[in-house]
């Protein structure tokens, strides 16, 4: 009998794919990745700046029109339109001292490049996180082509989001590193350093140590204390950075409950949750502004309390999925709610309900 099993244990061996195969399916499927990506996105380089934000962020912003000390300690110490994303800015300054304003070209092309790279960095994140390099391929695929995602690529003034997302995904696969023990200590600091440049791009990379915590749950199926424990410079970094954009945010935010009743405020910080889902799967009426909706005789537009109800919907199926699917099925819905969390208008900032770009990072979950 042992004779037949080390026989049987030959034979696996014999079949397994070796270490150079893998390695070639995984440069197949990267480069299958970046071409597409390229082909579908490389009319954007020929855009022209637009009159809205694009002229706040680089036409008539002062701190990019040259790369002075001055300047670059202005970048990094004052908030600028109702904004603190120093890094993004720096971008502009560096781009403006080559192009000005005469060669969009150029802005559009760091843009376009940057979403090439964060294909590649949604494939790497999940396949570490995951171990399925097809199923990396087919997110990393659809993050790359969903139509939602092309206002964050084609608008210049929306680098914030390409940006931010480059540095949080770098530093979500460091801490899947760490979590899988991989070289800790290093893997652990470059994923503070990573978040810090990520929180310097866009607030909205506060979120990354619930997105790091839900990694740690998937990879151990539990958390425990030291989990969090070295979870907690983030979560104080996170903190920190909340802060910061809350006061710089103050002259956008909205009272909603000044516009809406109790009953229908709740509807309104709930629907972005079910517009996104929809769009996901069925992404239609695009807009460069979606308005809040306004009330008739009391009442919302219909398809506002349907949100709910399709939410409890889609809770009761995950209750009902059968493992092993139930934890990559609660895994993926958690990522993506807590990336909306922010744009459901708990907080109200700004003007739209809803908006395309608000999905980059979301819609990897």
């Amino acid at each position: 009998m042992s004779v037949k099993k080390g026989k049987n244990k030959q034979k696996q061996i014999k079949q397994a794919p070796p270490e150079k195969n893998r390695k070639v399916a995984v440069s197949v499927y990267v480069f299958i990745l970046i071409i597409v990506t390229a082909l579908v996105y490389i009319n954007v380089i020929q855009h022209e700046l637009t009159n809205w934000d694009d002229q706040k962020y680089i036409t008539d912003n002062p701190y990019i029109k040259s790369l002075s000390g001055e300047n670059i300690a202005n970048i990094f110490t004052k908030p600028y339109f109702s904004n603190y994303h120093p890094i993004t800015t720096l971008t502009y300054a560096v781009e403006f001292a080559f192009a000005g304003t005469q060669s969009p070209w150029l802005y559009h092309l760091t843009n376009y490049l940057l979403h090439i790279l964060n294909v590649v960095l949604v494939f790497v994140f999940i396949k570490k996180l995951y171990n399925e390099k097809l199923v990396a391929f087919a997110s990393a695929l659809l993050f790359a082509l969903h139509p939602m995602h092309v206002e964050s690529v084609a608008w210049v003034a929306e680098r914030k989001d390409l940006l931010y997302t480059f540095f949080v995904l770098l530093s979500l696969i460091c801490y899947v590193r760490f979590i899988k023990r991989e070289r800790t200590g290093l893997m652990w600091l470059l994923a503070i350093l990573l978040f810090v440049f990520s929180l310097l791009s866009k607030s909205a990379a506060v979120m990354m140590p619930v997105w790091a915590l839900l990694c740690v749950w998937f990879l151990k199926n539990k958390v425990v204390l030291k989990d969090i424990l070295a979870l907690v410079p983030f979560f104080a970094l996170s903190l920190l950075f909340g802060i910061i954009a809350l006061n710089t945010q103050e002259e956008a935010m909205n009272a909603l409950e000044i516009a809406y009743s109790v009953f229908n405020r709740a509807i309104v910080i709930i629907y972005p949750a079910f517009y996104y889902l929809i769009q996901f799967v069925v992404p239609f009426n695009f807009n460069a502004l979606h308005a809040f909706p306004i009330e008739t005789n009391g009442f919302l537009p219909y398809y506002y309390y349907l949100s709910p109800v399709v939410l409890a919907a889609l809770i009761f199926g995950v209750i009902r999925t059968r493992p092993p699917h139930r934890k990559v099925v609660v895994f993926g819905l958690l990522f993506f709610l807590a990336g909306i969390l922010l744009v459901t208008h708990v907080v109200s900032i700004g003007q739209a309900i809803v908006a395309e770009r608000y999905t980059y990072v979301p819609y990897i979950g």
